[in-house]
């Protein structure tokens, strides 16, 4: 009949064996998973000290269970970009992924009341949401600053009506502002280029006909009066050019008149200068014209 002693030494025994399967199991998962176990620290460190101790199956049991999330999360975290991190949860999910792989333990994934992991996949999904949206904003702050700067250099009628289109169709910030002020400028430039327009035209229907009247004129008056409306277009086509000649055709004219004039006082011909000749018909002696 066997003691209570060797009862003890066979109930030990049995215990070593059950042990020793526990930690070959362990042994044998830890290897398999050795990189996704190690990448979270705290968890990492739990199982190896674990090893060096009494193993049950409990453990393995928790790894088992935690692997996929595990795996995951490891594969998330690997895989996150910090330049996709929108502002809103950068920091978040900053201090989560700090937790997961230096503090969480494996005990935690068990644990409903303080679900991490899924903590952790829902920011990252809402922060793939918010990055695209912060992306187009920053797309659309960008095309507007780009505007802004156009506004900035524009000096034309179509640019200003360009940038008008383009801001409506932006609708970013205090578009609506820089519309009006483009539709403003716009509305300026073109006020100026229409009576720019008309000016021109008054000038050219005008100038047309000093140039027509020109070749009709032959009087010193004519001439003078001529020569006055060509300078009062300033410069206008050929104009000043006109106006001297028309000057020069009146000094001769004139210089012609009052040479006359002192001829006939004199009693010379007028139209020459000549000696008049007759007793009762005075004619110049020169050429032949009458008195």
């Amino acid at each position: 009949m066997k003691s209570f002693s060797d009862f003890d030494k066979y109930l030990d025994a049995l215990n070593e064996i059950t042990d020793q399967e526990n930690r070959a199991e362990l042994e044998e998962f830890y290897m398999l998973h050795s990189e996704t176990i190690q990448f979270f620290k705290t968890i990492g460190k739990s199982v190896q000290d674990i090893l060096s101790t009494t193993v049950d199956d409990i453990i393995l049991k928790q790894l088992e269970t935690a692997l996929p999330i595990l795996t995951k999360l490891k594969k998330e975290i690997t895989n996150l970009d910090s330049n996709n991190l929108s502002a809103l949860y950068k920091n978040e999910i900053a201090q989560i992924i700090d937790y997961i792989k230096n503090k969480m333990s494996i005990s935690e994934f068990n644990d409903d009341s303080d679900d991490t992991a899924n903590q952790l996949f829902y920011l990252l999904k809402e922060n793939k949401k918010q990055s695209i949206v912060e992306k187009e904003e920053k797309a659309l702050k960008t095309q507007y600053d780009k505007l802004v700067q156009a506004k900035n250099r524009a000096s034309t009628e179509k640019e200003y009506e360009d940038i008008v289109i383009y801001f409506k169709d932006l609708n970013y910030d205090n578009s609506e502002e820089l519309v009006c002020e483009c539709l403003y400028k716009f509305r300026i430039l073109k006020e100026c280029r229409e009576e720019k327009e008309n000016r021109d035209k008054e000038n050219r229907d005008k100038y047309d006909k000093l140039v027509q009247a020109k070749n009709n004129v032959s009087t010193e008056k004519e001439f003078q009066d001529l020569a006055k409306q060509l300078y009062g277009m300033n410069g206008y086509e050929n104009t000043t050019e006109l106006a001297n000649d028309c000057d020069n055709q009146y000094n001769v004219l004139k210089e012609k008149r009052e040479q006359s004039e002192r001829w006939a006082e004199q009693g010379l011909c007028r139209y020459c200068g000549g000696e008049m000749g007759g007793f009762f018909t005075k004619k110049c002696k020169n050429c032949g014209e009458a008195r």
